[in-house]
Order: structure tokens, then C-alpha cells, then sequence
């Protein structure tokens, strides 16, 4: 076990001393034991991994696009690589097992930064529906020849709904509903050029065809952004986009939402309340974020991307200027309570083109974006941050980083089994990323319980330091013992002083069957590997070993529910296994420890060969150590079936010198032979 001596501090009191309950915004403690209040449980340590897929080219970015989509256990990605006179459109597939497949489409993308880049959706039969290279040009789509290949080449094609040459479209955006279905909505300026109006369109699965749906938004004078298109559960389409006056403009605002459902052809506001029949106009419209004291005409409103929360409610993760200007964007978010939108600033900035993505499931929300440029976190480049809230945003935890060193300025993104992949763009190095944040992998904080002593001891299993506040160990009544509990609490961890919070508190109900404290200003961070005793809480005598660790990460913010992990005693190499190899090293150890020690520095044979619970390993752990390697290589030979005879005798040679006493000079000896018991 590894203390650090200066945490130490004088405090004489428990969790009793908080009367009617203490109240954080992102924990609660109480009286009542921990269980009953977890409205806040169980998410786990977020788990990021960055992938590279390809060189890209430095014009692949956009603020209005969907180039990544997930169907059939397979991640999808879209993007300009970099050829002249034009980019090449490639689109890559990354597999179940991780494996990415990347092929060129054979079609060409112009140089437009920002305009002519790529969308795809997939889907039901798992055909890939891919657009690309316009800017007020007619419709440029391919469709994949084999479903769920990127390999099998493309076809292109101009469907009849898109209206051949008459169309003048830009900002495709994609998304499919759960019977396979896939719509998209567009810009098209079809008329005048201060007509610019949101196209919606469908293809039907079954039918294999395109159609055109009732405009979602437009009127006179006006040029509308579309901003994204997002299926929920039920095959409704949730839409949101943006306005600028005039022809096209870097000058936007009045953020707008509607909902459309396939089975009524009706667009709704969040609230429920039907749209009048025809695109939405500007008066209409449900605007989520407006004018916020500045002209119309200046800047304002960016780049929204969005998701829902459990209830199907919108949150709106956005760019708004706060002094009119191209250079004064913040990070925002909008949410729908059921009544009203409300809205916060993630990020203050300032920013330029810079934007944002946002994420739910599991009761958990994540915001991405890159820091403020004052930001101490930053690090001198657009790199990628998440922040996490288990409160729908009223609290956040602190930035964690997704990449490094990146230039990130356009993410985008889809959740698939509540695993976040986000399309990351770096037009610095011209290489497309994706990253893959998983909430709910395990976290690295564990409790191992030594099964013959009943020490239980939280260990950091990561190669970066851990801050918690909040731990609660649970099982069956006569799990534990409280009376033989050394809590962070009595080991005085940390303490800031003797105030309501500053120190770790015991949770009052803690018992038998469960134990808990909490630490409501302050927390506890482990180096990597180190671990800190929690004494002799377990009773070896319940025979429990179904026992649950939830634990709280202090900088995120988020709560974790694991297994408890029981020490496998014997294992004298460490390598999770009992095995004949074993016999040898647990010889070495009693009769030449310092041998032994050298060869294991890391392992302590008094904790890992003590079967008698006395903390020393000594004669008495011997016949605890014969039972337990007769057990596992029992359970080898059934698992793998019947040894050679010869094996099956030195296997039993060995269990029955270790029975009989005779464990010295002679199974050295037969060690050699002892390594055929496990093959």
C-alpha cells in the first residue's frame, strides 16, 4: 500500500453532524443511507480513443453536414481527399472489430471550402446514400452497389424528386429513421436568389425512391440554413436551422426548431403546437435562441447541432456572436423544458469559426468544442474537449481532453449504443480522425478485497492520476464488518478542516451490508498504482463475493457502478491465473524470500500467499495453497479435458507433497517437471 504522509489532518466528528442532509448541485449526501438517493447513478469513467482514417483534404470542413452515420455495427465516414484539379470523395467503413476499410468513390468534389463537402446516410438494407460537391448546384448523389460495403463501388444518379438541372442546392444533411427510411433536407434556390428555401426530402426503403416532402422553412427575402436533421425513436425528424437576411451571408440569427412527423406529413413546435400548412415562415417560427439585443443582419447565430434528452425533448449546441462580430462567438446551449427553451453559455470564447457537437444517452449529456483561448487547458491549437453533465447542463464537469495537438475547428458526429463517434477534421496536418468516447466503460478505480485478512484496498488501475469524493461498497447483510472499517474518514484523508464538507464523512446508515463516505468539498487523488487501504472492512466469513464498488470521478462528475474484485490468492507470478508455475514461485518465497522478491518486486508474498489471515505467509498457508492449486488445475482438466497420464501423475505428485509436509528439498526438485501440470 502506498501513503502519501500529508494527508493528514485533526478532525473528531462523522456524517452525523449534517442533521437534515447536505444538498451539492452534483452530489447529495444524507442522513438515510447513500443508496436511496441515487437519482444521479450509474455512468461510468469516460473512455476516449482517437483513430486515424486517412490524409484528408485541408478544404474537407464544414459547419453544415453529416459525414459520419453508424448502421449494422459498422461506423461510417465521408470526406474529401486531396487531388488536383478537384478533391476526391472517399468514404470509409470501420468494422465491428475495429478495422477500417477506406476506398475512393471515383467522384470529384470542386475547391469550395466549406460548401461542397460530403454527407451520407444509411439505409435500412444497408445501401449508403452519399452527396456531395454542390454549392447552389443541381444534385450531385451516389448510391453504394452493395449493401454495408464501401468496396463494391458507387453508382451515380440524378432522381426525378430532385429535379434534374432545376435544382440549386447546398448543405445536404442526412439522418434515418428506425424502419430504414432516410430524409434529408437541403438548401435550394431554385427562384429568385433571395429565395432560398429548406427542402425536405424521403427515401422509402421499400420503394427504393426519392420524393419530395413540403418545404420545412423559407420566405421571401430570406435565406435559410439548414443546420440538422435528427431521427428519434418513434421515426420523427427533428429540425433545426437558422436565418439570414438577404441572400447568403456570414450573418445569421434566429435559431429555429421543428419536428416533423411521417405518419400525420404535419411539422409541430415543441411545445406540440402544428405549424400553419407551407414552409415555416420567419414569424413563425419556434426560435430557440434570438436577436439577444443585436441587429438583425449581424452575426449571430452559427452552426447548431443537436440531440434529445429521455423524454424526446431538443438540446441545441450552438455558436453565438455576443458583439455582432466573425471573431465574437461563445459556446452555447439551448434546451426545451416542456415549457420553455432555456439557454447558457458552455464556453465564452472568444471564437471564429470554431463550433460545437452535442450528446445524450444514458442519462448523460456531453458537450464538445475546443477551449477559450484564455483557457490555462489550452493548448495553443483547436484541440477537442468533452465536458459531462448528469444534470441536463446545469452543472458541467471539467474539460477533458479528446485530442492533442489537433486543429479541430468543425466536429460533427452520431451515438450508437451510447458510444459518442465524432468526425474529427484536422485541416492542419490534412488527416480525418475519429475519435470513439465511451461514458460507460469502466473507470479505473477498483476495490480488491484480500478474501482471507477482509482488507479491502481502492487501487488506481491507470497510468494517470484519479480524483474521487464518493465511494459506497454494497452486499448482503454480514458483508461487512463497520467496527473493523478504516475509512478515509478516520485516516483523516485529506482533510481541509473541520466544516460541514471539508473533510471525508461516513455515511450514518453504514452497516453490515453496506458502507459508504463521501467527500461533498473536496476529494482524493491516487497516483497511478497507488492504492489505499480501507482495513479489514470485508467478513471472510460471509462468503459473499457478489459485492458492488460505485464510485464518483471528482472531475467529471459522473457516478460508477463495478463488480468487486476479489484478490486471487496464490498467484505468485501475477499473472491472474493459478497455475502449476505457481508451486515453485510459493516455494521460493517461504524458504528464499529475497530470491523471490527480486525476481517479483512488485508483488508482496505476505498478502498474496496469507490463506490463513494472519498477514504473513508461512507454514500455515500451505495446505490453503495445496486446496486452492488442486482446485484450479481440478478445473483445468475439466475444462480442457484429460492430461497425458504422465502429467495427471505429476499433478498429483505435487498436490500430495504439499499435503503430506513434504515441501522442501523434493519439490524443488520436481519443479522442472511440475510446468506439464497446466498444458
Amino acid at each position: 500500500m502506498m501513503m502519501n504522509n500529508s494527508r493528514s489532518s485533526t478532525k473528531t466528528r462523522g456524517l452525523d453532524f449534517i442533521a437534515n442532509g447536505v444538498l451539492s448541485r452534483v452530489l447529495v449526501i444524507a442522513v438515510g443511507f447513500l443508496p436511496q438517493l441515487f437519482s444521479l447513478c450509474a455512468h461510468a469513467e469516460v473512455g476516449i480513443t482517437l483513430e486515424t482514417v486517412g490524409p484528408m483534404s485541408s478544404k474537407n470542413q464544414a459547419a453544415w453536414w453529416s459525414p459520419i452515420a453508424y448502421a449494422n455495427d459498422a461506423l461510417y465516414v465521408s470526406y474529401l481527399a486531396p487531388n488536383s484539379p478537384e478533391d476526391d470523395v472517399f468514404v470509409a467503413k470501420r468494422d465491428a472489430s475495429g478495422t477500417w476499410t477506406v476506398e475512393d468513390t471515383g467522384f470529384d468534389s470542386r475547391y469550395d471550402v466549406g460548401h461542397t463537402q460530403t454527407s451520407i446516410g444509411i439505409d435500412g438494407d444497408g445501401f449508403i446514400h452519399l452527396f456531395y460537391g454542390m454549392h447552389g448546384d443541381p444534385i450531385s448523389y451516389a448510391q453504394s452497389n452493395q449493401p454495408n460495403s464501401v468496396s463494391g463501388g458507387f453508382t451515380g444518379s440524378s432522381p426525378a424528386a430532385f429535379g434534374g438541372t432545376a435544382g440549386e442546392y447546398t448543405y445536404p444533411n442526412l439522418a434515418t429513421t428506425p424502419n430504414g427510411d432516410v430524409y434529408m433536407i437541403i438548401r435550394d434556390r431554385r427562384d429568385n436568389y433571395l429565395d432560398q428555401t429548406g427542402r425536405f426530402y424521403h427515401f422509402n426503403n421499400q420503394a427504393n425512391t426519392w420524393s419530395e416532402l413540403p418545404p420545412f422553412a423559407g420566405q421571401s427575402g430570406t435565406t435559410v440554413y439548414p443546420d440538422e436533421v435528427y431521427a428519434d425513436p418513434s421515426g420523427d425528424l427533428h429540425i433545426i436551422w437558422e436565418w439570414a437576411l438577404g441572400g447568403a451571408s456570414g450573418s445569421r440569427q434566429y435559431g429555429s426548431y421543428a419536428r416533423y412527423s411521417p405518419e400525420k406529413n404535419k411539422f409541430y413546435k415543441a411545445d406540440g403546437t402544428a405549424y400553419p400548412e407551407g414552409p415555416v415562415s420567419l414569424e413563425e417560427a419556434d426560435i430557440f435562441q434570438g436577436l439577444d439585443g443585436a441587429e438583425f443582419g449581424g452575426h449571430g447565430f452559427q452552426s447548431a447541432k443537436m440531440t434529445l434528452d429521455e423524454q424526446g425533448r431538443p438540446i441545441v449546441a450552438y455558436s453565438f456572436s455576443i458583439d455582432g462580430t466573425a471573431s465574437g462567438y461563445e459556446h452555447r446551449m439551448a434546451r426545451w423544458t416542456g415549457s420553455e427553451w432555456i439557454h447558457s453559455t458552455i464556453t465564452p470564447g472568444p471564437f471564429d469559426i470554431d463550433k460545437s457537437w452535442v450528446a445524450f444517452s444514458d442519462g448523460t449529456l456531453r458537450y464538445y468544442g475546443t477551449l477559450s483561448p484564455n483557457d490555462p487547458n489550452h493548448t495553443g491549437t483547436d484541440d477537442m474537449f468533452v465536458r459531462v453533465s448528469s444534470d441536463l447542463g446545469t452543472t458541467w464537469s471539467e474539460p477533458i481532453a479528446v485530442t492533442n495537438g489537433k486543429n479541430i475547428e468543425r466536429p460533427m458526429g452520431v451515438t450508437a449504443g451510447g458510444i459518442d463517434y465524432l468526425y474529427l477534421p484536422d485541416i492542419n496536418t490534412g488527416q480525418m480522425h475519429v475519435a470513439i468516447i465511451d461514458p460507460k466503460k469502466p473507470g479505473p478505480l477498483k476495490a480488491i478485497v484480500h478474501p482471507a485478512t477482509g482488507e479491502i484496498m481502492l487501487l488506481n488501475d491507470s497510468e494517470d492520476p484519479f480524483a474521487f469524493d464518493y465511494y459506497q461498497l454494497e452486499g448482503a447483510v454480514g458483508s461487512f464488518d463497520p467496527n473493523t472499517w478504516n475509512s478515509l474518514d478516520e485516516q483523516n484523508i485529506d482533510s481541509m478542516g473541520s466544516g460541514i464538507g471539508q473533510s471525508w464523512d461516513e455515511a450514518s446508515g453504514s452497516s453490515t451490508g453496506a458502507l459508504g463516505e463521501a467527500f461533498l468539498l473536496g476529494s482524493t487523488t491516487l497516483d497511478p498504482g497507488e492504492s489505499i487501504s480501507l482495513g479489514k472492512a470485508y467478513n471472510p466469513h460471509s462468503g459473499d463475493e457478489s459485492l458492488t464498488f460505485t464510485y464518483r470521478n471528482a472531475n467529471l462528475r459522473l457516478i460508477n457502478t463495478r463488480s468487486v474484485e476479489f484478490l486471487l490468492l496464490g498467484d505468485m507470478d501475477g499473472n491472474g491465473l493459478l497455475e502449476v508455475a505457481d508451486v515453485a514461485l510459493f516455494i521460493q518465497a517461504l524458504t528464499n524470500r529475497s530470491e523471490y522478491l527480486s525476481n517479483h518486486p512488485t508483488i508482496d508474498p505476505d498478502r498474496i500467499g496469507d490463506f490463513d489471515g494472519n498477514e504473513l505467509l508461512d507454514l500455515g498457508d500451505v495446505k490453503g495453497f495445496q486446496d486452492a492449486v488442486t482446485q484450479a488445475l481440478a478445473n483445468s482438466v475439466s475444462a480442457q479435458g484429460v492430461p497425458e497420464p504422465s502429467a495427471a501423475a505429476l499433478c498429483g505428485t505435487a498436490a500430495l507433497a504439499l499435503a503430506t509436509g513434504r515441501w522442501g528439498p523434493w519439490l524443488f526438485y520436481q519443479s522442472g517437471s511440475l510446468t506439464g501440470c497446466h498444458e
